[in-house]
């Protein structure tokens, strides 16, 4: 039943879709009594995992677009303080 359900998830690269299902087997792997200790490969292990990679994904993500602005913040200052240099030295020559 789920391995139908995941399989297609995977196909169609639905992160959410294989997010629910391995915490939903991770779920029915507990309910059976099994902890982490048991079995430190199993389900839970998988769905910790799964979260925290995706966790960390977010957080490259945000990163990226946060460095990316900056950059561009940089960028935009230094044309600027070149211009505004260019301005005063070209209007000091003119005074003399």
């Amino acid at each position: 039943m789920y391995t139908n359900r995941l399989r297609d998830a995977v196909d169609r690269n639905d992160i959410g879709g294989i997010k629910r299902i391995v915490k939903r087997l991770a779920k029915r792997e507990k309910e059976k009594g099994i902890s982490k200790e048991d079995n430190p490969t199993g389900l839970q292990y998988v769905c910790d995992n799964f979260i925290e990679t995706e966790k960390q994904i977010k957080d490259m993500i945000w990163t990226s677009k946060h460095a990316f602005i900056w950059a561009l913040i940089t960028s935009l200052y230094s044309v600027l303080a070149i211009s505004l240099i260019d301005l005063i030295e070209t209007n000091l020559c003119k005074v003399k």
